[in-house]
């Protein structure tokens, strides 16, 4: 029982921190697409079983969350308590796999009694990595928005196919339990599709040997061997997931560059977990002269260089492998950056559901760091900890609680990210939905004063011409088709009006 109870304390302090969230909404950011609108998950049938794994999300292949959905329909139809219920359950057995995956890849490189992290609650370093896991507020988005239910849950998939890939060095059964767990990762989202490259790096940070003997060749082509099956399916996962990408796939230069923003963005936000938002929009010029950006390239270099040395000359091998982790993790959401309507102009650096998984490497780190500082500043080090984890708590229960419903969600959104027109959009399109009408156009106004967005003249035009408008109407349906030739649903209503009047 003793032992059981630092698991426990996870889920516990989980609980307390979320609790209160599981009576949100849904938000109409694709909860509408993927769930409330989405005939696929309404209801656990083979048509529907079938429909999940023959389709996209529209872009992206999730059919295991898919899956997930139809189940909780037919538990609790179209309720939002279950669906957020379920997302918080998965985030709890993350929490609980990264302690466990934290103390195999810790506890063998770094000794520390038990219970010197917190005399008190006799807890070890790596159940601080898990508590930090479980109530970092950047996790927040992941966890209480239902549509983020792909993130979770192929996080909680990868994680335990890491966790069987760990003890499955003398068992052939562990081992290919492990690759079919990772295939069930990639049926939830095929994001962790970078897990075999890291395999090499994990075995090379464990110090792989050869009938107890360090062999570095024979390790490094063993190594190899055994992520092929995992690379395999990667390939096929990869090919599936390009069959539903819509959006323009070019700019690779400006995707590194946003990549490398994202990078030290999520960092800051890893750090300093303040003002975190739905939307990062970047507005300022694309271009390796742009401050934000040529010093983020710099920086990832700088900090990838830092490291191998630090390897090579000091034989710490933690950092680089965290480092990896979390970079190559990171990757395929890099190539989210174009989004909306207007992609060349409608830019986004990154979300905080991306670091979900990828903040583990970091996490380590920081569990190492503590792990060492403890030794020396026992009293100072716990006290600083136990602030860190109520005020993360703290940060992490107010940010779950901004995605109550959609009105809430946008509205903070406008409040952290001045210039997201697509927010007071959002905000507008929520008004008119309640019926009001006026407060609707004061927020597209103010989206408009943001940019002259196309999608917005239209709407602006639609309450026009409800209210009988229709000079004004046809004004606003112009302007959208001004900002954008190939806004159709504009040119229909500015056609109709014409032809009516």
């Amino acid at each position: 029982m003793r032992r059981a109870l630092p698991w426990i304390g996870i889920i516990t302090l989980t609980l307390l921190v979320y609790a209160r969230s599981l009576g949100n909404d849904f938000v109409t950011w694709d909860d509408r697409l993927l769930i409330v609108d989405n005939p696929i998950v309404h209801g656990l049938s083979w048509a529907n079983i079938v429909a999940a794994f023959t389709t996209y999300d529209p872009e992206i292949y999730i059919p295991l969350t898919f899956l997930s959905y139809q189940i909780n329909y037919m538990i609790g139809g179209l309720q939002p308590f279950g669906y957020h219920l379920v997302n918080l359950l998965l985030h709890m057995g993350n929490a609980i796999l990264v302690g466990i995956l934290a103390g195999k890849l810790l506890n063998g490189k770094l000794k520390i009694e038990n219970g010197k992290l917190f005399s008190i609650f006799h807890f070890q370093f790596s159940i601080l990595v898990a508590l930090l896991f479980a109530v970092h507020p950047l996790h927040t988005e992941a966890v209480v928005w239902a549509a983020a239910r792909k993130d979770v849950l192929s996080t909680f998939f990868l994680l335990m196919s890491v966790w069987l890939y760990l003890g499955s060095k003398e068992n052939t059964k562990k081992y290919w339990l492990s690759v079919a767990v990772f295939a069930l990762a990639l049926l939830s989202k095929v994001s962790v599709i970078m897990w075999p490259l890291l395999i090499p790096m994990l075995d090379w940070y464990r110090g792989e040997t050869i009938a107890g003997v360090p062999h570095p060749r024979r390790g490094a082509a063993r190594s190899l061997q055994r992520a092929i099956p995992y690379a395999v399916l990667s390939l096929v996962f990869g090919v599936l997931a390009l069959g539903g990408k819509i959006a323009n796939t070019g700019f690779l230069y400006e995707k590194i560059l946003i990549g490398c923003r994202a990078v030290t963005l999520l960092l800051q936000k890893f750090f300093w977990p303040v003002h975190l938002s739905a939307l990062y929009p970047f507005t300022k010029p694309i271009s390796i002269t742009t401050p934000e950006l040529g010093l983020s390239v710099l920086f990832v270099l700088f900090v990838f260089f830092f490291l191998i040395w630090l390897a090579w000359k000091k034989h710490t091998r933690l950092p680089l492998f965290a480092w990896t982790w979390f970079l190559l993790f990171l990757a395929p959401s890099m190539t989210n950056i174009l989004k909306g309507h207007n992609e060349l102009l409608d830019i986004y650096v990154t979300s905080d559901r991306y670091a979900y998984l990828p903040s583990l490497g970091l996490l380590l780190v920081a569990g190492w760091l503590v792990a060492r500082w403890m030794q020396r500043y026992p009293k100072a080090v716990s006290s600083v900890v136990l602030l860190v984890l109520f005020v993360f708590s703290v940060l992490s229960y107010r940010q779950s609680l901004t995605w109550k419903n959609t009105l809430t969600l946008f509205t903070h959104v406008s409040a952290v990210q001045p210039n997201s027109y697509v927010a007071w959009n959002n905000i507008g399109t929520e008004y008119v939905h309640q019926g009001r009408l006026n407060d609707g156009l004061q927020a597209y106004g103010k989206a408009l004063a943001i940019r002259n967005d196309a999608t917005t003249w239209f709407n602006v035009g639609q309450i026009l011409r409800a209210q009988g408008k229709i000079d004004l109407a046809i004004r606003a349906y112009e302007k959208a088709v001004e900002s954008s030739p190939l806004e159709e649903d504009a040119k229909r209503a500015l056609e109709e009006l014409k032809m009516e009047n």
